[in-house]
């Protein structure tokens, strides 16, 4: 029995208890929350300790600023610390815990259950085909598996998903060819034998890249930072080409960068673009040994990022999740995020800002998934934090910013330089902003003279030995006709 058929087989099971009643019709809904947590090595935590607290938070948070909607809301989990984050023990994880929601009576008739989803993308697949069974709404805020046209398949989900980074290939290639950089290096740091996030990160635009650009020359290169410094791939990547590419978290660009600068790779004639596809701000000045080095391989640096979060708040949500979090599970949380706090929380904000507004107007617009949908897509809501646009497929439309440092000096701050639209594909020039260049020139991904200036230096000994020759030749022309003038 494949999982589609399964899932039939339990929907249908189920079915008779779940209607046994015809759906009223309601002001304000009774809400349901639900969500799924799996896995228990994610961020140094545990992913069950990770996300619980941010949409726990987030739901709190909602019924202060929504006392009426979420009067008598109620919340059930499944926390499963020993199952499989992805992969199939994930999915088969999913479909039990579906099952153990829907048999303990967790999906209602008499109340609007809302999923909010933290699962890899295959594990998230099983949870929105028992939501469009159903008919609950599904948000996930972490990873989808990519899917063509997923609102067919999953039509009650609106996405969040923060792992999409498809846009910032896409972004990243029209920066390729705006300046007409034709080779790029890719460096990993990663485990032997594993997929790093910035392998899935990177992943995208090494797809993307070669498709749409077939002249554009990749090189990737692995490396593992706790055993090796950067001195290695940054090397070979300076062999192929000047324009360095990488998508690891900060601790590891940072490092990267500190050794770029000790190889001399700094001073304007390389280009190193960081790939950032979470919310959660950049610290780049952490007071310790490699400061400085890193402070100078700013000035070489362009960041692709979704659009900077406001710092404040940003700050009073990190905080609130933090003591969450401590008074849950006892323990010290770890001084960093996981990059899915900020959708995940998004989910439930937006969630409760549209049911706030749909339904005390309407009450036909809480009596599914499929009427919150339609509530939900190609809008934009006005959060906080930033601004959440929806599309008419119910995927987050992603603007990527592309920044570099305004002045040439540690003192510079990053300011955005140029911004891509996800969903109509523009790539444009910020109209406020000008790009400074070390030495006022745009580096070239091979200059003509080569790399290392060997294609200009071979030429010489060349050109020297031709000189030679015809020198040669015409000392024994002139001294063969010396001979016989003399005779």
């Amino acid at each position: 029995m494949n999982m589609y058929h399964l899932i039939k087989l339990l929907v249908l099971v189920n079915l008779c208890g779940i209607l046994k009643e015809p759906p009223q019709l309601f002001a304000l809904p009774t809400l349901n929350f639900l969500s799924m947590h799996l896995g228990d090595a994610h961020a140094g935590t545990g992913l069950v300790m990770t996300m619980q607290p941010v949409i726990s938070y987030a739901l709190n948070e909602s019924r202060v600023k929504y006392p009426d909607l979420f009067r008598n809301y109620t919340y059930f989990t499944a926390d499963d610390d020993n199952s499989a984050h992805c992969g199939p023990d994930a999915v088969q994880s999913s479909v039990g815990h579906m099952a153990s929601f829907v048999g303990k009576g967790h999906i209602r008739s008499d109340s609007l259950t809302v999923f909010i989803a933290p699962l890899c993308g295959d594990a998230f697949n099983v949870v929105g085909d028992f939501a469009r069974e159903l008919d609950f709404f599904v948000a996930p805020c972490m990873t989808m598996a990519d899917i063509k046209k997923p609102g067919e398949r999953f039509p009650t989900m609106v996405s969040f998903a923060s792992a999409d980074i498809r846009p910032f290939g896409y972004a990243v290639l029209a920066l390729l060819e705006h300046y007409a950089w034709l080779s790029v290096a890719i460096i990993t740091d990663q485990p032997p034998g594993t997929r790093s996030t910035a392998q899935r990160l990177c992943g995208i635009p090494l797809e993307v890249l070669p498709a749409v650009r077939a002249q554009l020359n990749l090189l990737q290169i692995e490396t593992d930072s706790r055993v090796e410094n950067f001195t290695r791939a940054l090397t070979e990547a300076s062999n192929f080409t000047r324009i360095i590419m990488s998508c690891d978290g900060v601790a590891s660009q940072r490092k990267l960068l500190a050794d770029a600068a000790k190889l001399e790779m700094t001073r304007g004639n390389f280009v190193f673009i960081y790939v950032y596809s979470f919310w959660s701000p950049l610290v780049w000045n952490l007071g310790d040994a490699i400061d400085e080095s890193v402070q100078d391989a700013l000035n070489s640096q362009i960041i692709v990022s979704p659009p900077p979060a406001d710092p404040d708040v940003f700050q009073n949500l990190y905080t609130g999740v933090r003591e969450r979090r401590r008074a849950m599970y006892n323990v010290d949380p770890p001084n960093t995020t996981t990059g899915f706090d900020v959708p995940c929380y998004e989910a439930v904000s937006t969630v409760a800002l549209v049911l706030n507004e749909s339904c005390s107007t309407n009450s036909v617009d809480c009596q599914g998934g499929r009427s919150v949908v339609r509530k939900m897509l190609d809008k934009t809501f006005r959060l906080p934090l930033r601004p959440v646009t929806i599309d008419a497929e119910g995927q987050p439309i992603t603007v990527v910013y592309i920044q570099k440092r305004n002045e040439l000096s540690n003192q510079g701050v990053f300011k955005t330089i140029f911004y891509y639209n996800s969903f109509t594909k523009v790539f444009r020039k910020s109209n406020d902003t000008v790009v400074y260049w070390i030495g006022g020139l745009v580096p070239y991904h091979r200059p003509p003279c080569g790399l290392k200036n060997e294609l200009c230096l071979s030429a010489t000994p060349s050109h020297s030995g031709e000189t030679l020759t015809i020198t040669l030749c015409v000392l024994s022309v002139s001294t063969v006709l010396l001979i016989v003038v003399s005779r």
